[in-house]
């Protein structure tokens, strides 16, 4: 009997082998990984070029991925599921970062995404790696983002230019000047590059400052697909400058962006990251940028919304208030609000005072957007104090934790139908 069972899971176990093998039926069909070896400007640049599995067919989309200062963070995952949906990906390592040759300076950070995009459109590598020369896209990290953006603005040809927790490293050396410069970079791992010196570093950056400001790239860039993704809990880059390049950009071409709740290497949220920008890169049919505009254009309050209902804080519950008060929030969040009350109620969160449902949740963020003044059961209404984290402007390394109010209210059935109605009436404008 004991035989029969193992000859069973054996049995079942090179089935399963099958079924995972099942879609590569030879060894011409499959992805592969190869070297990338390229120089730019007289240092060699290294790094991995992705191939998708030739059964995609033609010419494939390919993606350039530049890292940021000083190159820890990496975005193998998100490389390895683009190629697996037919993107090919190049990761450089940029000149005297992490083995590639040279001395690390942020403007030949720029060259070097300016030539390897050459590199990549020449239809010589094009033919060769299977690149379809017409869909090139620059992906940045942080100081990554510094680089592609630049580089884009510089050369004609690139498709499109994806920037993720960018880094306006202009803006943020007018503002910090030369010493606290210095020490943000030193603080952000400067040593494990090779460089003339720490000062080299940033004196090449205080000296190209105003030219690397995102809003002067932006100027070059109208017209061209942008796909900004932003971390809400980023420490590290500061987001005012994202906003006005955003503006400068205007309403020409094809604009996506989303706010992930995550820190700024996106951890907890590379997923939905990487869902993302497959549909900013594939998700084009004749020329319409449908599906990315519904992955991608999440409002601030939506992405904490879903947060919440996933893992319910004081902490998430006060940002979801203030969100929304502060008017981040847009028609795709009101509809996950009319969603929310079209299905069964339910409890949600347990405070110390009261227990928060769903119909409740929902109608007093309608009504917090759209001031509708909707009507509640008794007692009329219960307030929620929690605390809130904040940091002490007047010392850089002093929190202080403050009392919060978040006024919910136990919404009355009439409060639904009226939250349904004008919310309905707001979308159909």
């Amino acid at each position: 009997m004991k035989r029969l069972i193992f000859a069973a899971i054996a049995f079942m176990g090179m089935f399963a082998f099958a079924l995972a093998d099942e879609s590569y039926s030879c060894e011409a069909e499959l992805p592969r990984l190869e070297a990338l070896i390229f120089e730019s400007e007289g240092s060699t640049i290294y790094g991995q070029i992705l191939v998708p599995s030739p059964k995609f067919g033609g010419a494939r989309p390919c993606a350039i991925f530049c890292h940021g200062f000083a190159g820890f963070t990496r975005w193998d995952d998100v490389a390895h599921d683009l190629c697996r949906a037919g993107i090919a990906v190049v990761i450089p390592h940029h000149r005297g970062a992490w083995g590639s040759e040279g001395e690390y300076t942020v403007t030949g950070c720029i060259r070097d995404a300016e030539n390897l995009a050459q590199w990549v459109m020449d239809p010589v590598t094009a033919g060769k790696y299977g690149f379809d020369a017409n869909a090139v896209y620059l992906v940045g990290h942080s100081m990554g983002g510094n680089s592609v953006v630049n580089a884009a603005s510089r050369i004609n040809g690139v498709r499109g230019v994806a920037l993720v927790a960018p880094c306006d490293i202009g803006f943020m050396a007018q503002q910090m000047g030369r010493d606290k410069l210095k020490e943000f970079l030193v603080g952000e791992g400067m040593q494990a590059l090779r460089r003339a010196s720490d000062d080299a570093v940033v004196d090449d950056i205080m000296a190209n400052a105003s030219k690397m400001r995102f809003t002067r790239a932006a100027k070059a860039m109208k017209g061209k697909k942008v796909f900004l993704a932003t971390a809400e809990y980023d420490l590290t880059v500061p987001l005012e400058p994202l906003n006005a390049f955003w503006s400068e950009l205007g309403n020409e071409g094809v604009k996506c962006r989303r706010v992930y709740a995550a820190g700024h290497s996106l951890m907890g949220a590379r997923q939905a990251f990487a869902s993302d920008i497959k549909s900013f890169i594939l998700g084009e049919p004749n020329g319409g940028m449908a599906a990315c505009q519904c992955a991608c254009m999440r409002s601030k309050a939506e992405v904490i919304y879903d947060a919440f209902l996933e893992h319910p804080s004081d902490e998430s519950l006060i940002d979801l208030d203030i969100a929304v008060f502060e008017g981040h929030w847009d028609g795709s969040f009101l509809k996950r609000l009319e969603e929310e009350l079209s299905k069964p109620q339910r409890t949600i969160y347990n405070t110390k005072e009261a227990a928060i449902d769903s119909y409740s949740l929902a109608v007093y963020l309608a009504d917090a957007a759209l001031h509708f003044g909707a009507p509640t059961d008794n007692p009329p209404q219960w307030g929620y104090i929690c605390s809130r984290p904040v940091r002490d402007c007047s010392s850089e390394d002093t929190e202080m934790t403050v009392p919060y109010r978040v006024h919910i209210f136990n919404a009355a059935q009439e409060g639904v139908i009226l939250a349904r109605e004008k919310i309905s009436e707001s979308l159909a404008k």
